[in-house]
């Protein structure tokens, strides 16, 4: 299923811009990006993003995923 975050910051470092806008996903990939009107599909989950930041590649280094805990 497709889906459709709306009235999110959009990050995109290339451009070197942020904006309000909407993104389209189609199959767990980016299909559409718009600034101006939400990008449009009939079949679409819509989500509503704001307050929230899309950017790519965004990962957090410091993240442990240990169990049951650091040793000490």
């Amino acid at each position: 299923m497709d889906s459709r975050f709306t009235h999110a910051l959009i990050i995109d470092p290339e451009a070197g811009t942020e904006r309000l806008g909407s993104l389209r996903s189609a199959q767990g990939r980016v299909a559409e990006v718009t600034y101006d009107a939400a990008p449009g599909t009939a079949n679409a989950e819509v989500i509503d993003a704001s307050g929230l930041c899309l950017a790519p590649g965004l990962v957090d280094m410091g993240v442990k995923n240990c169990e049951p805990g650091d040793r000490h």
